[in-house]
């Protein structure tokens, strides 16, 4: 899946997400996939790889399997985590997984 605009996901998802802007995650989500997006605000279920060039938030009741890479990481209390945390400056997205 492809987007230039905020959206948000509440159902079941298996697959590749792509964006600039943000995704959000709603707490009745199940998602498994590699995401590479500007912002991730998630409440749900995900198991994959994330990569957000801007901020990823981990608010709860989310529950997160995999890996992380984002220059900035906010986790709520009540958030279940088992992942690997890589942070650092943002990288640009690939702009050849993204139409124009």
């Amino acid at each position: 899946m492809v987007f230039e605009d905020i959206v948000r996901m509440d159902g079941t998802f298996n697959g590749k997400i792509t964006s600039k802007d943000t995704l959000i995650v709603g707490e009745s989500a199940h998602i498994e996939a590699d995401i590479s997006v500007g912002t991730l605000i998630l409440s749900g279920r995900f198991k994959g790889q994330v990569t957000a060039n801007v901020r990823v938030e981990l608010r709860a009741p989310a529950q997160v399997e995999g890996s992380i890479n984002t220059p900035s990481l906010v986790v709520e209390e009540g958030v279940l985590m088992n992942s690997t945390v890589s942070m650092g400056p943002a990288q640009p997205l690939a702009t050849a997984d993204i139409p124009e």
